[in-house]
């Protein structure tokens, strides 16, 4: 019964974490930085630091703390669910992967994982633009 009990409150909190987010785009955009530090799997002070500067301290401890509890999963949902319930202009879009780029680049090191993930996101972010293509289509360098 215990088990079952476990089970029953696995279920539910994964239902919890991944129902329908009703984030702005500020929660957005901290949540997918603090995400992208994490693409090679190591975080180091200088991405922290980078990524402080450019969404402040308060929203950085609140989405690591969230990432940091969040399976792939939960972070792909969310982020997806975002993306499917929102549009922006190709400026945003090249904007946000311009800041996505300058967390990878900077520690100094474009790690395979990151650049992986940089198309991964770079695809999923142009779904949110109807217009113009992006100069970050055609890859990355």
């Amino acid at each position: 019964m215990r088990c079952c009990l476990n089970i029953i409150y696995l279920i539910i909190s994964q239902l919890y974490k991944m129902r329908g987010l009703q984030w702005t785009y500020e929660d957005f955009r901290a949540y997918l930085l603090v995400y992208c530090s994490f693409a090679d799997h190591i975080q180091v002070n200088i991405e922290r630091e980078e990524i402080r500067k450019r969404i402040g301290s308060t929203m950085f401890h609140t989405y690591q703390k969230m990432i940091e509890n969040d399976d792939d999963d939960t972070s792909n949902y969310k982020l997806k669910n975002y993306v499917r319930n929102n549009a922006f202009s190709q400026e945003q879009v090249d904007v946000l992967l311009s800041e996505i780029q300058a967390i990878f680049l900077c520690d100094g090191e474009f790690h395979k994982l990151e650049k992986r993930q940089f198309v991964s996101l770079s695809k999923l972010l142009q779904k949110l633009v109807k217009e113009e293509p992006s100069q970050f289509r055609k890859g990355v360098s």
